[in-house]
């Protein structure tokens, strides 16, 4: 009798990191290109025997958690100078004062996917890897 070999579920990880936006970092230090560690960083793991749904509502449930976690209010004030609608009227310009809260949320930094365990053959890891990082 031959024993048949047995195949192992491949393994995956995926970290992906969050920190300031390119250009709120920039304008804090200078304009240097180099950022700070991560504000978050979310790693999630899963094998090829669960099903893509299993791992996108984990992913899901992470990064809402994480992302709304981090999020940060920021007073937005926006001045405008109305042109004079009736020089005869109004004869200087009207300024005009709106303010406004605003959520900031960490931006995208990096993602790293990689194969833990691997079984030999490549399987469906594209798959399931798609939905998580396409753009939405």
């Amino acid at each position: 009798m031959v024993a048949k070999p047995t195949i192992s579920a491949d393994g995956f990880k995926l970290v992906i990191e969050y920190g300031p936006s390119f250009r709120e970092y920039g304008e804090e230090h200078g304009g240097k290109v180099r950022l700070p560690k991560a504000l978050a960083t979310l790693e999630l793991a899963w094998t090829s025997e669960e099903s893509e749904a299993e791992v996108v509502e984990r992913l899901a449930q992470r990064k809402s958690a994480l992302v709304l976690e981090r999020m940060e209010e920021r007073v937005a004030v926006q001045i405008t100078v109305d042109p004079t609608p009736n020089a005869a009227t109004f004869p200087e310009p009207r300024i005009k004062c709106s303010v406004k809260v605003v959520p900031s949320f960490p931006a995208l930094r990096t993602i790293h996917a990689s194969r833990t365990t691997a079984s030999g053959t490549v399987s469906g890891e594209r798959q399931v890897l798609s939905p998580l990082i396409a753009p939405s």
